[in-house]
């Protein structure tokens, strides 16, 4: 999630997040994040392939950052 993200938006997600044991980052503004999406400004997205989160964790550790949950879990449907 974006660091700019509202407090309310905010508590909802990690709410959820801690709730079904997702891990989770907050880097860089809504505009940062769109633009990695391809979008024109994002608070959020998610990560649904397991191999895919996997290797940006795996880069994030690497360079010293850290997911707040470890672990790659699948979203229930």
């Amino acid at each position: 999630m974006s660091a700019d993200i509202s407090a309310n938006t905010r508590e909802i997600l990690l709410a959820s997040c801690t709730k079904n044991d997702i891990p989770w980052l907050v880097m860089g503004d809504r505009y940062e994040l769109g633009t990695c999406v391809g979008k024109p400004y994002r608070v959020a997205v998610t990560i649904n392939d397991s191999g895919f989160a996997a290797a940006i964790q795996d880069i994030l550790e690497e360079i010293g950052e850290e997911a707040n949950r470890m672990g790659v879990v699948e979203w229930r449907k």
